[in-house]
């Protein structure tokens, strides 16, 4: 939510600010993602920005239910 935000546009408090800015969920680049991309950049992040690995913090079940839920926000 601090980066996302609460609809996943990046436009939470912090994810406005990052450089670059939080990933939009639901914009055409996002959309182009699938699951096992969206999956991998959760468990090992994405270089240069400031998206870090969960793969520690989550377990497996945990990155699949985020994985599902960004999903929901492809609006």
């Amino acid at each position: 939510m601090t980066c996302h935000g609460p609809e996943g546009k990046g436009d939470g408090p912090i994810g406005k600010a990052l450089k670059p800015p939080a990933g939009d969920f639901s914009s055409a680049e996002s959309k182009k993602k699938s699951s096992d991309e969206l999956q991998d950049i959760i468990e090992n992040g994405k270089p240069k920005t400031a998206m870090m690995a969960w793969k520690k913090q989550l377990n497996e079940a945990e990155i699949q239910d985020v994985v599902a839920y960004v999903l929901t926000l492809r609006k």
